[in-house]
């Protein structure tokens, strides 16, 4: 009898830890602490006060968009990085790679000693730029860097750093550029684990992210996303599952083109391919749809997630709680609309050769015109007008923009930071890529945009044009 009791008391506890993670969020759903962003950022550090109003919105919980259970795995494996992340904190060697001086500090542009980590944000050429500047061993130089470090805390970090990174930088990678760069951030960067990152926060002192027009990165990400689904195979297991949901999205309910997709969020049809009432998978195609493009939900896949939000909030609320001991990092930015533009001028601010030189221009004429591409810029909607040439997915309607940019504030906001922070594109650049971004919208603005004034895109969501289009 005593053993059936032991044998109940232990499969109750086994029980009991095994449902506890769910007990958890079930509980933390039903506070009103729930949402995507608060797996990311729950534990992090508040970004500066100048952007933290935007990043604090996290949408209620409702019965329309409670995470699935691909969600709700997905958040536990974010919950144990998080606590492996939090374990490595103070083992992560600190390794500074140039003198502590001043000449570290943001204030100084370009920095005597500059390390770079390259913020890949998704549909913006960073596939370009990491395999035109030869950067695809980066994570093996990280590792070597970490390693190296943790045997021999008194090892020479120059000489250490030549070790790692020359070993693995192809001997032709003559671009100062390319020397400077530590490692890259994309996605969720799975090739690095958390000691990794950290020592790469620690050792930079230029934050290098790759940008471009918000509405038009989502518009790229919309045609890579969609395109993608019908090509995954079902191979059993999550798999299967995982195409199921990309299935759900752009065939079921957003199938007729980023355009189109907009057209029904914007007029509220919620999602409906008929002229039938409204039906409750319409109405869930809806919500779906605006919390893929806030960002705040995985069913349209990992660009629409991983957003300017998720990568400005990694640099800069990592940094502040964890690499307080570092001076902190200048912005740089390379803009996918200039890109070989503002990479050869990058370089040369960073001490790279003169670019008139034969040698110079031998090396970046080669480069110009190189292009990674993932064939999205070639998809077609399909829409009833995808008969006529020359509609194309290149198309967004004036009214579709503005509810874009309306939706969006937040993300274009940072985008806007970005270019006021970046140190290495001068004042008549920022303005033309304001500008243009006001064409995007259709903002009635005056050439000369006010730079130490700027545009706030959260009282623009507020105004009579924004609530005209909803």
């Amino acid at each position: 009898m005593r053993c059936i009791v032991r044998v109940w008391l232990l499969a109750t506890l086994v029980m009991f830890l095994l449902y506890l993670p769910l007990l958890q969020w079930l509980l933390g759903s039903s506070s009103g602490r729930g949402g995507v962003y608060s797996t990311y950022y729950g534990s992090i550090a508040p970004p500066p006060s100048s952007i933290a109003p935007l990043l604090r919105y996290s949408p209620p919980m409702t019965s329309k968009n409670t995470p699935s259970i691909i969600e709700y795995k997905q958040r536990q494996r974010q919950q144990q990085q998080q606590r492996r992340h939090n374990n490595t904190i103070n083992k992560a060697p600190i390794a500074t790679l140039a003198p502590t001086n001043n000449t570290m500090t943001s204030s100084s542009w370009p920095p005597t000693y500059p390390q770079v980590y390259l913020i890949h944000v998704g549909k913006t050429g960073g596939s370009t730029i990491v395999k035109a500047l030869q950067l695809l061993n980066y994570s093996t130089s990280v590792k070597c860097m970490v390693r190296r470090t943790k045997k021999n805390a008194s090892t020479t970090t120059t000489t250490t750093r030549n070790k790692c990174y020359t070993n693995n930088h192809p001997s032709n990678a003559t671009s100062k550029l390319t020397q400077s760069i530590l490692g890259v951030y994309h996605t969720w960067s799975p090739l690095l684990n958390q000691a990794d990152k950290l020592w790469l926060l620690r050792n930079t002192n230029v934050f290098l992210f790759t940008i471009r027009n918000p509405i038009m990165r989502l518009r790229s990400a919309y045609n890579y996303h969609r395109d993608g689904t019908h090509t995954i195979k079902r191979r059993g297991g999550k798999h299967a599952t995982y195409k199921d949901v990309k299935e759900y999205f752009y065939v079921n309910c957003h199938g007729d083109g980023f355009d189109g997709m907009i057209t029904k969020l914007r007029i509220g049809s919620k999602g409906s391919n008929t002229t039938t009432a409204a039906t409750d998978t319409d109405d869930d195609c809806y919500t779906i749809g605006k919390n893929v493009l806030l960002g705040n939900s995985h069913r349209g896949d990992l660009h629409f997630q991983y957003n300017y939000k998720y990568y400005y909030t990694y640099a800069t609320s990592y940094q502040d709680q964890y690499t307080k001991d570092t001076p902190p990092h200048s912005i740089a930015v390379i803009r996918t609309e200039y890109l070989w533009e503002d990479v050869i001028q990058l370089d040369q601010q960073l001490g790279g050769g003169d670019a008139d030189s034969s040698s110079s221009k031998n090396y970046w004429n080669a480069m110009k015109g190189y292009k990674v591409t993932h064939g999205s810029e070639n998809y077609t909607a399909h829409h009833p007008s995808a008969s006529d040439n020359n509609h194309t997915e290149d198309v967004i309607s004036i009214p579709n923009a503005i509810y874009l940019c309306c939706l969006l504030y937040t993300e274009i906001e940072i985008y806007q930071l970005l270019i006021l922070k970046a140190r290495n594109i001068s004042d008549e650049q920022k303005r033309i890529s304001l500008n243009e971004l006001f064409t995007t919208c259709h903002v009635t603005n005056n050439d000369d945009v006010p730079l130490s004034n700027p545009f706030s895109w959260m009282e623009y969501s507020k105004g009579k044009i924004c609530q005209g289009v909803y």
